[in-house]
C-alpha cells in the first residue's frame, strides 16, 4: 500500500517523489495544509533505498487525510475496492477485444453498451478500444458503423470520447459528415464537425474562409480547435505580422486555462494552441512571453499523460527555449487517436526533415511545415 500512497500523493501535488528536494517541496505543501510530516520522514517512507522501513500509523493517517480520506484504513479499503472493479472492467474489455479480433463487431458493441451502464468511469478507455479497432482498419465497414451509431445511448458518448485525429483512410471524416446527430449535443457536434473538416482542408492546402464563432460560449474542446484554425487562417492569408494577434490570443488562452481545474482541460487548450504556433511557425512570437513559457512547462510536467497535447508543448519548449525534457509521455500515453500526427510534431522538434516529409506524405498534408 505504500507505493499506492506515494502514487496518490504524486498525483495530487503534480510532481514525482524521487529526490530529497521533492520531499522538501512536499513537506512545505503539507505544512501549509496544517500537516506536520518532515521531509526526512517522507524520504524514509518512499525512497527505494529504505523501502524496508515501516512508517508509523499516525504518519500514514496524516498523509491519507491530506488526500481526503478519514484514515489510512479508509484509503486501503478504497484501493482494494478499486482493484476489484478494475479486474471486472478489464475482463469485459478483453472480451470485447477478443470479439473484435474475430470480426464479431456487433456482439462487441452489445457488450460495450452494457459497460457504458455498469462502468461509466471507464467509458473513455473502452471507447478508445472500439474506435481504434474500427477506424484503423483499411476496409471501411459502413454497416457496422451504422449499427454502432444506431444505438441511441451510444452515439453521443462515442462522439464525445473518440475523435480520430489522424484518420489516414478518411473513414472518420466520412462518418461525421454522414451521420445524423440525435442527442442534446446536436449543436456542439455540428460545430465540431465543421471545425474538424475545416482543419483537414487547411492541412491539405484548401484555404477557404473560417466561419466566425462566438468562442466564449463554446466548450473548451471547441474553443481550442477554433483558436487553432483562427491562427492558421491568418497565416494562410499572409498577414503582414502575426505577432500582435498571437500575443492577444495567447492571453485569451491563458485566461481560459486559469478557470480550469483539471490538468486534461489545461492540456487541451495549451496543446492545440502550441500545435497552431508550430504549424504557422509563429511560436517565435512568444520567445519573450514568460507567462506562456512557465504555463507550458507546468502543463508539460503534470501527471496526466496525453500524447496529442504534450507533444506540441514539448516541441514548442524545445524549439523556442532549447529545453531538454523527458519523453515519458510518449511511452506512457494510452490514447492512439493522434499518434502519427504527434510523431510528426515531435519530428519537427527533433528537426528531422526526412521524418517530417515522410509523415506529411502519410497524413496527406500539403501545407508547408
Amino acid at each position: 500500500m505504500i507505493p499506492f500512497l506515494k502514487k496518490a500523493l504524486e498525483k495530487k501535488v503534480g510532481f514525482q517523489l524521487n529526490t530529497v528536494s521533492a520531499y522538501r517541496k512536499l513537506e512545505k505543501i503539507l505544512y501549509a495544509a496544517g500537516i506536520q510530516v518532515s521531509y526526512s520522514t517522507l524520504n524514509r517512507m518512499f525512497s527505494d533505498e529504505t523501502k524496508s522501513i515501516k512508517p508509523r500509523l499516525e504518519t500514514l493517517n496524516l498523509l491519507s487525510r491530506f488526500l481526503g480520506f478519514l484514515s489510512f484504513e479508509e484509503l486501503e479499503n478504497q484501493h482494494l475496492s478499486t482493484s476489484k472493479r478494475d479486474e471486472l472492467y478489464l475482463a469485459n474489455e478483453f472480451a470485447i477485444k477478443s470479439l473484435l479480433l474475430n470480426d464479431e463487431f456487433r456482439t462487441a458493441i452489445d457488450i460495450y453498451l452494457d459497460i457504458m451502464d455498469e462502468f461509466r468511469e471507464y467509458h473513455p478507455e473502452i471507447t478508445q478500444v472500439i474506435g481504434n479497432s474500427f477506424f484503423r482498419d483499411t476496409e471501411f465497414k459502413a454497416n457496422d458503423l451504422e449499427y454502432l451509431l444506431s444505438r441511441e445511448r451510444i452515439a453521443p458518448y462515442f462522439l464525445e470520447h473518440y475523435v480520430r485525429e489522424d484518420d489516414l483512410n478518411g473513414f472518420y471524416a466520412w462518418s461525421i459528415q454522414n451521420m445524423e446527430f440525435r442527442s442534446e449535443f446536436d449543436e456542439e457536434k455540428d460545430i465540431f464537425k465543421n471545425l474538424y473538416l475545416k482543419r483537414k482542408d487547411y492541412l491539405k492546402g484548401n484555404y477557404s474562409d473560417l466561419e466566425k464563432l462566438d468562442y466564449q460560449h463554446l466548450n473548451f474542446h471547441l474553443q481550442s480547435r477554433y483558436f487553432e484554425l483562427e491562427l492558421m487562417e491568418q497565416h494562410f492569408k499572409k498577414a503582414a505580422d502575426l505577432t500582435d494577434f498571437v500575443i492577444e490570443r495567447t492571453e485569451t488562452v491563458l485566461d481560459i486555462v486559469k478557470t480550469k481545474e483539471k490538468d486534461h482541460d489545461k492540456l487541451v487548450l495549451m496543446g492545440r494552441w502550441c500545435r497552431a504556433l508550430l504549424y504557422t511557425k509563429s511560436y517565435v512570437c512568444l520567445k519573450e512571453h514568460q507567462g506562456w513559457k512557465d504555463s507550458c512547462y507546468k502543463a508539460f510536467c503534470c501527471n496526466y499523460e496525453n500524447l496529442e497535447y504534450k507533444a506540441p508543448i514539448y516541441t514548442f519548449l524545445k524549439l523556442n527555449f532549447n529545453f531538454s525534457l523527458p519523453l515519458d509521455f510518449y511511452w506512457k500515453n494510452r490514447w492512439e487517436t493522434s499518434k502519427i500526427e504527434s510523431e510528426l510534431i515531435l519530428s519537427i522538434g527533433f528537426q528531422n526533415e526526412r521524418a517530417i516529409n515522410s509523415y506529411k506524405k502519410v497524413l496527406k498534408i500539403n501545407y508547408p511545415i
